[in-house]
């Protein structure tokens, strides 16, 4: 082993070949964190894709970066807030207050600040339902809960944890959108507004 450190493993079970990736930690610093620029508060790496990093945190009015391994080798920055495209060397981000679910891509630096709602049962995988799944052409997003009647954001990840769609509606109960430019594949779509966020996945075929 070349030293400490979070590692992914492989193993082929014909040949018995085996390697090992050193995985970098990722997290977020600067002074709107409780850490201000002193330490940082790691995030979460995704189980499915391996770039995607992400976190619920309460923030203060204040900049932000994310980096990696707790050392400024490798860091992101932008000027955008709450979504955009970090780069190495690039600016602090401005943060607003508030309580956060913080996602980066580490493979493309685009990162998402979604506002959490204090009300847990809008998090649960239930308030939002699509139909149909698999989809082809048309995807229909159901609200579950009223409160999320309002302006919402939907972003949608390929398999890649590449942003492929990003569309800005006010909604009522339901809202449909059009998924005909989609190749066949897996993705994650993204539904945040300043009530709630929810995660749900969608299959593509054509």
């Amino acid at each position: 082993m070349p030293g400490p450190g979070r590692y992914t493993i492989t193993f082929n079970s014909n040949t018995g070949y085996y390697w090992f990736v050193l995985t970098p930690d990722i997290g977020i610093i600067g002074n709107a964190t409780p850490g201000g620029w002193d330490s940082d508060t790691d995030l979460m790496q995704d189980a499915e894709n391996p770039a995607l990093w992400n976190g619920n945190l309460t923030l203060a009015n204040g900049e932000v970066k994310f980096r990696a391994d707790d050392y400024w080798a490798t860091y992101w920055g932008a000027v955008d807030f709450p979504t955009g495209t970090g780069t190495q060397d690039g600016r602090s981000i401005p943060i607003t207050a508030g309580t956060y679910s913080a996602t980066i891509n580490t493979a493309t630096g685009e990162y998402t600040f979604s506002l959490l709602s204090n009300t847990v049962d809008l998090l649960k995988p239930d308030a939002v339902s699509l139909s149909p799944n698999p989809a082809k052409d048309l995807l229909d997003i159901r609200f579950n809960a009223e409160a999320m009647w309002r302006d919402v954001q939907i972003i949608i990840f390929n398999q890649l944890g590449a942003r492929v769609k990003t569309l800005q509606l006010n909604v009522r109960d339901r809202a449909q959108i059009d998924v005909s430019d989609l190749s066949s594949g897996n993705y994650l779509v993204h539904v945040s507004s300043g009530k709630f966020v929810v995660g749900k996945k969608l299959v593509i075929v054509k």
